[in-house]
């Protein structure tokens, strides 16, 4: 079941998604997965609220995939919020970010991220990137353990 968790994609870019995606199919990556594009979007996702209210149709992911520059609440917002409000264990925090300065990856790291990963240049360095994690990220770790909100 492990490798059928649900991956959140938060990406305000439409390319780099379309990107992103055609290097999971490529890969192989069988995990279904759902977009949204700002920081306020993934927070109501992780709260379960709004449109994202059915856990049927909107599971809790496993993986957060977070791009920081997004509209309405960057990636360091969501961590921020992530860190203080949500109580969960085992959501694997994937930074995947254009920005790749060592403070910011510091300060990602201290907020929570898992990982943080430089997105590249071209979609077959992309996609290596993420035949790179696949195993590891998406097919060995548990399933988070939700507590409570």
């Amino acid at each position: 079941m492990s490798q059928n968790r649900l991956i959140l994609i938060a990406d305000d870019s439409a390319d780099d998604l379309f990107l992103l995606k055609r290097a999971f199919k490529r890969v192989g990556v069988i995990n279904p997965s759902v977009e949204v594009c700002s920081g306020q979007e993934v927070i109501s996702y992780l709260r379960g609220e709004g449109r994202f209210a059915d856990r049927q149709k909107f599971p809790f992911p496993g993986i957060l995939l977070l791009d920081l520059k997004m509209p309405n609440g960057d990636g360091f917002e969501v961590l921020q919020w992530i860190r203080n409000k949500l109580s969960v264990r085992g959501l694997l925090i994937i930074v995947l970010s254009s920005i790749n300065e060592m403070e910011n990856i510091n300060r990602a790291y201290s907020l929570g991220a898992n990982s943080f990963l430089t997105k590249p240049g071209s979609p077959e360095e992309l996609q290596q990137l993420v035949q790179s994690f696949q195993e590891y990220w998406i097919l060995k770790n548990r399933p988070p353990q939700q507590e409570s909100f």
